[in-house]
């Protein structure tokens, strides 16, 4: 049973990082709290020194949040990878900003003089707020898990069913065929494919790593470029396809594709690596994939 715990646990979630949805969610809770200590706490009141006060519970709210959601994952880039971020991470992130939320209030609370300050208060305090709040994000973060994962494991099932028979080859262009320039940004560097030689490019640190299929079989290039610059080299390409911040792929080499509550992933003839598809892109990506 234990172990079945930890494995669902570690099981894969989506790491949202939306500047514009955090900053609602930061300033709505910084409204929330307020009002209400108002409706359901704060009896006495005695005029604006009183809401002013109240007014600091929400301010510490915010302050918090935003320590935790704005500048924590710059902070903690190797810890804020979506590929390893589980359901287990995120309920802990989200009970460590309750956490300090209740601790930050605590003290402000008691420099205001509203709240009496002693150890047994803290401890009292933060472990009601912790047991009150851990529930509720439990059960949405398993709830969001298990819809996210059907969503995708359905529709990648679905789209699993129109991708045609696969057939390993070897590319053998034309004379006449157009191929492909691909060149470093000192233009000192020249890759030239053809489309169809093309797997996977994906971005490594201030590289690519250019996938091409060639008669000894699958081998990698180098070039010193971004993969924004590569996409624009391929735009005139449909079945070239930027799936994720890191990667594009060619979507007539893709041999099956999977889901997760992360979104799908898809696996590429000759990749050994399931490859992600953000999930910001997964629309054009059916989209896409329908089209070929």
């Amino acid at each position: 049973m234990f172990k079945k715990i930890i494995t669902f646990l570690n099981q894969p979630y989506p790491l949202e990082q939306d500047l514009k949805r955090d900053i609602i969610t930061i300033l709505a809770f910084g409204i929330f709290i307020p009002l209400f200590i108002i409706l359901f706490i704060w009896n006495d009141y005695r005029g604006w020194i009183d809401l002013a006060l109240i007014a600091g519970f929400g301010c510490i709210t915010m302050v918090v949040m935003a320590l935790n959601m704005l500048l924590l994952p710059p902070i903690l880039p190797a810890f804020f990878k979506e590929e390893k971020w589980t359901v287990l991470k995120e309920i802990c992130i989200h009970l460590w900003i309750i956490f300090l939320i209740g601790l930050g209030n605590l003290l402000y609370g008691n420099w205001g003089g509203a709240i009496s300050f002693s150890w047994d208060a803290i401890v009292q305090v933060q472990f009601i707020t912790l047991m009150v709040g851990a529930f509720p994000v439990t059960v949405m973060v398993l709830m969001k898990q298990n819809r996210l994962l059907k969503q995708y494991v359905a529709e990648a099932g679905e789209i699993n069913t129109t991708l045609p028979p696969h057939t390993e080859k070897t590319r053998s262009a034309a004379p006449e065929e157009t191929a492909i320039l691909l060149t470093s940004e000192n233009e000192r560097e020249q890759l030239r494919c053809f489309p169809d030689q093309l797997m996977v490019i994906k971005a490594v640190d201030n590289y690519v790593e250019v996938c091409l299929r060639e008669p000894s079989g699958i081998r990698t290039h180098l070039l010193r470029n971004t993969l924004k610059t590569i996409e624009g080299y391929l735009e005139h390409y449909p079945q070239l396809f930027r799936c994720h911040r890191s990667f594009l792929i060619n979507l007539a080499k893709i041999t099956k594709i999977s889901g997760n509550s992360q979104g799908y992933r898809v696996s590429v003839d000759g990749i050994s690596d399931t490859i992600p598809v953000a999930r910001t892109n997964s629309r054009q990506f059916k989209e896409r994939m329908a089209a070929l």
